[in-house]
């Protein structure tokens, strides 16, 4: 197999691809990621996470999709922050920095746990 680019880590995917408005779509698919997390993580049901974060069920299912087409920035802002949980948004040299330390932590913790 033969791979001809690779997107480096502190890029964004969506500039590379060439399309309009780059640093918009990054964000708001950043901001989905923020929303499916702590969805993951509350032990919830759509209906009622839905409910908090102000917008209908359906619409809700669609951000768990990851449709960031339907939402605009300040939308999610919104849906995010009606959550309740703390988030950092990182772009550049300082996203790439922070995954980097993930891996590392997970790795750190995978190993610990094969000890066991």
């Amino acid at each position: 197999m033969n791979i001809g680019h690779v997107t480096p880590a502190n890029s964004n995917l969506f500039e590379e691809l060439g399309i309009r408005d780059a640093i918009n779509e990054e964000l708001r698919v950043k901001l989905l990621v923020e929303l499916n997390n702590w969805f993951q993580t509350s032990g919830l049901t759509q209906t009622q996470a839905a409910k908090i974060v102000g917008v209908a069920q359906p619409t809700f299912n669609n951000a768990l999709k990851y449709h960031f087409e339907k939402f605009k920035v300040d939308r999610l802002l919104s849906m995010v922050g009606k959550t309740g949980q703390p988030f950092q948004l990182l772009f550049g040299e300082d996203a790439a920095q922070w995954k980097a330390q993930q891996k590392t932590k997970y790795q750190k913790s995978a190993d610990a746990s094969t000890l066991c």
